[in-house]
C-alpha cells in the first residue's frame, strides 16, 4: 500500500509545485507588464519636465 501510495503523492507534490511556479511566473508576468506603462509614463513626464525649463 505505501510504495503504490509514496508515487502519487510525489505526482501531486511535482503537479502542485509546477502549478504554483506558473502562478508566480504569471503574476510576475503581469507586474511587470503593468509597471512598465508606469515606468515609462514617469520618465517621459521627468524628460518633459527637464526639456520644459
Amino acid at each position: 500500500m505505501v510504495e503504490v501510495e509514496l508515487p502519487t503523492i510525489q505526482k501531486n507534490w511535482v503537479k502542485r509545485s509546477l502549478t504554483a511556479t506558473c502562478l508566480i511566473s504569471y503574476l510576475i508576468v503581469i507586474t511587470y507588464i503593468g509597471l512598465v506603462p508606469i515606468w515609462v509614463s514617469t520618465m517621459a513626464i521627468q524628460i518633459f519636465h527637464y526639456f520644459e525649463r
